[in-house]
């Protein structure tokens, strides 16, 4: 797709617009939604990709790629407690993740 190439090619801002028709044409698809939330937290527009994140997240509940994603980007807010209970989820189903681990011990 050519949002995909723009983004390969480190082209954020042609990108957008491509993945945005994308998520207009099909609005609840997770992997459209995922990759504009990509390119959004690139361009640092955190607050569209963590909505686009979550949403992203209640239809996959078990994406653990995406829940350390998202506490990451809570634990750069700040946002100790919902990126504590992220790394929780993904150690739930995930005991030996060693990112979740890791980052759940820096937390402690």
């Amino acid at each position: 797709n050519i949002g995909q190439i723009y983004v390969e090619q480190e082209k954020l801002d042609k990108a957008l617009p491509h993945y945005e028709k994308a998520n207009e044409l099909a609005p609840h698809t997770p992997s459209i939604q995922k990759a504009l939330a990509q390119v959004l937290e690139q361009q640092k527009n955190l607050a569209k990709a963590k909505e686009l994140y979550y949403a992203v997240l209640d239809k996959e509940e078990n994406d653990i790629d995406l829940m350390v994603q998202l506490a990451a980007i809570e634990q750069e807010e700040g946002n100790l407690a919902k990126a504590k209970n992220l790394y929780e989820r993904v150690i739930a189903i995930a005991p030996f993740h060693p990112e979740a681990k890791n980052a759940l011990d820096n937390l402690d």
